[in-house]
C-alpha cells in the first residue's frame, strides 16, 4: 500500500515537471537539437536553390554628404526564406509560431555592396526571427546604410538625385542563395518622414544578376531613391541675393566719374559675390564634369565685375587727364554726334570764339595813334615816346588775346574728352545690364525646362 502511494506521488510529481515547461519551448528545444550547423543553407537537397525575399523600406534620410557623395538612410528591413529544418505538424504540437535568436539557425548573409562604412552596424543581429510550422522564416530589424551616391549638382538648387542602394549575398552565388521582392502592402514605401532638405519622390527596385571576375555571378537587389531638393532656403538665401548683387553690380557705370566711390563699389560688390561663390563650392562636390550653372554664373558675374573695374579705371583716367590729345574726329562724330543724343549725354552746341570789341577798338587805336604821331609830331622825343606806347599796348592786347584763344580750345577739348567718358559710361551700362539679365533669363529657364 505505501509503495503504491509513493508511485502515484512520483507519477504526479514528474507529470507536473513535464507541464511546467510550455509546447513552444519544448518545441524550440527539439528544434534546436536536431538542427545542424548554422553555417549551412536550409536545403535537404544540396542542388536545391534557397530563395530569399527582401524588402527595405526608407524611413529617414539622414544626411547627404555633398562634397564626399555619402548618403546616409535608416529604415526598416525585412527577409522571408523557407528553412527546411524548421517544420513541425501544428496539429499535434498546437504550436503555430515560434520565435528563435538569428544566430542559432541560418541566416541570409545580406550585405549592401556600396557600403562606405565599416563601423556602422546596418542591422541588430540580436533580434530574433519568427518561424512558422510550414518552415517560413520571417526576419525584420532596423538598419541605418552608408551608402556612396554619384550627385548631379548641374541644376543646383533644384537639382534631383539618384542614390543607389545595391544588396546581395556575399558568401553564395547565385544558383545558391537567389534574391527576390516581397510584394504586397507591407513593401510599399509608405513611411518616409519628410526631411528638411530632401523629398523622397520615389524608390525603384529590381533584382539583376552580378558577375565578378567573370565567372561568379551573385543574386543582387538594386534599389534606386529618387531624392528632390528642397531650394526654399537656397531661393532666398543664395539665388535671390546672387540676382541682386549681379544687378548691382553694373550700377557702377551710372555712377559720376567725379564722384569718387566708383572704383570702391565696384569693388565691394565683386567680393560680396566672391563670399557667395565660396559658400557654394563648399557645399558641393568637386567633380569634374557637371559643375553647378548657379556656380558658372557667379564666375561670369564676377569676371564682369572686375571687367567693370578695369574699364572704370580707363574711364577716370581719361575724364580727370589734362595732357592729353585733342579725341580723334571719327570719335567724336562716332559718340558724341551719333549715339550720344540717343542715351541723352550730349547734344552738338556750335561754339563760336569771337575776339572781344574793347580788344580790337584798343588794336585800331593804337595803330591809328602811332600813324597820327608820325604825321604831326614836332618833337623827336615826343614821336619816340607815342611809338614806343603804342607798341607796348599793342604787344599786351595781342598777348591778351592768345592766351583767350588757348584757353577756349583746352577748354573745349577736355569738355569733350569728359563727355566721351560718360557717353562711354552709359553704353557699358545698357551693354552690362543687357549681358546679365540676359544670362540670368538663360540659366532660370535651363533649370526651369529641366
Amino acid at each position: 500500500m505505501n509503495v503504491l502511494l509513493l508511485s502515484v506521488l512520483v507519477f504526479l510529481l514528474v507529470l507536473r515537471g513535464i507541464s511546467s515547461r510550455s509546447n513552444e519551448s519544448l518545441l524550440v528545444e527539439e528544434l534546436m537539437r536536431e538542427y545542424g550547423p548554422a553555417s549551412t543553407r536550409p536545403v535537404r537537397v544540396q542542388e536545391e536553390v534557397c530563395h530569399v525575399s527582401m524588402r527595405y523600406i526608407i524611413a529617414n534620410v539622414i544626411s547627404l554628404d555633398e562634397p564626399n557623395q555619402i548618403m546616409t538612410v535608416s529604415g526598416w528591413l525585412k527577409y522571408a526564406w523557407v528553412d527546411e529544418y524548421l517544420q513541425w505538424d501544428a496539429n499535434e504540437t498546437n504550436v503555430d509560431s515560434i520565435r528563435v535568436a538569428t544566430h542559432q539557425i541560418w541566416h541570409p548573409d545580406i550585405t549592401l555592396y556600396n557600403n562606405v562604412d565599416s563601423k556602422s552596424e546596418p542591422s541588430k543581429s540580436d533580434l530574433l526571427a519568427t518561424v512558422s510550422s510550414d518552415g517560413s522564416v520571417t526576419w525584420s530589424s532596423p538598419a541605418i546604410f552608408v551608402s556612396s551616391c554619384i550627385l548631379d549638382v548641374r541644376y543646383f538648387p533644384f537639382d534631383t538625385q539618384i542614390c543607389e542602394l545595391e544588396f546581395g549575398s556575399w558568401s553564395y552565388e547565385g544558383h545558391e542563395v537567389q534574391l527576390g521582392l516581397m510584394g504586397g502592402e507591407e513593401a510599399q514605401q509608405t513611411e518616409f518622414a519628410e526631411n528638411g532638405i530632401w523629398s523622397l519622390e520615389d524608390v525603384e527596385v529590381n533584382v539583376q544578376t552580378r558577375i565578378a571576375s567573370g565567372t561568379y555571378n551573385y543574386s543582387t537587389i538594386k534599389m534606386y531613391l529618387r531624392l528632390r531638393r528642397r531650394y526654399e532656403f537656397y531661393l532666398s538665401n543664395i539665388m535671390l541675393p546672387c540676382v541682386l548683387l549681379s544687378f548691382m553690380s553694373t550700377l557702377v557705370y551710372l555712377l559720376p566719374p567725379d564722384c569718387g566711390e566708383k572704383i570702391s563699389y565696384g569693388m565691394t560688390l565683386v567680393l560680396s559675390l566672391l563670399v557667395f561663390q565660396q559658400f557654394i563650392a563648399e557645399s558641393l562636390p568637386p567633380v569634374a564634369d557637371g559643375s553647378p550653372i548657379l556656380g558658372l554664373y557667379f564666375t561670369f558675374v564676377i569676371t564682369m565685375g572686375c571687367l567693370a573695374m578695369v574699364v572704370t579705371s580707363v574711364v577716370l583716367n581719361i575724364y580727370c587727364g589734362r595732357d592729353v590729345k585733342p579725341p580723334p574726329r571719327w570719335m567724336e562724330i562716332l559718340l558724341l554726334e551719333k549715339l550720344g543724343p540717343y542715351i541723352g549725354r550730349y547734344r552738338k552746341r556750335k561754339q563760336y570764339l569771337a575776339i572781344p570789341d574793347n580788344h580790337t577798338n584798343g588794336i585800331e587805336n593804337a595803330f591809328e595813334t602811332q600813324t597820327t604821331s608820325f604825321k604831326d609830331s614836332k618833337s623827336a622825343d615826343c614821336k619816340k615816346t607815342l611809338e614806343t606806347k603804342g607798341n607796348v599796348d599793342s604787344a599786351h592786347d595781342a598777348h591778351n588775346y592768345n592766351s583767350t584763344v588757348h584757353d577756349n580750345d583746352f577748354d573745349s577739348m577736355y569738355n569733350k574728352w569728359q563727355h566721351i567718358s560718360v557717353v562711354v559710361d552709359r553704353l557699358l551700362l545698357i551693354c552690362s545690364m543687357t549681358i546679365v539679365l540676359s544670362a540670368a533669363a538663360i540659366i532660370i529657364l535651363m533649370i526651369y525646362l529641366q
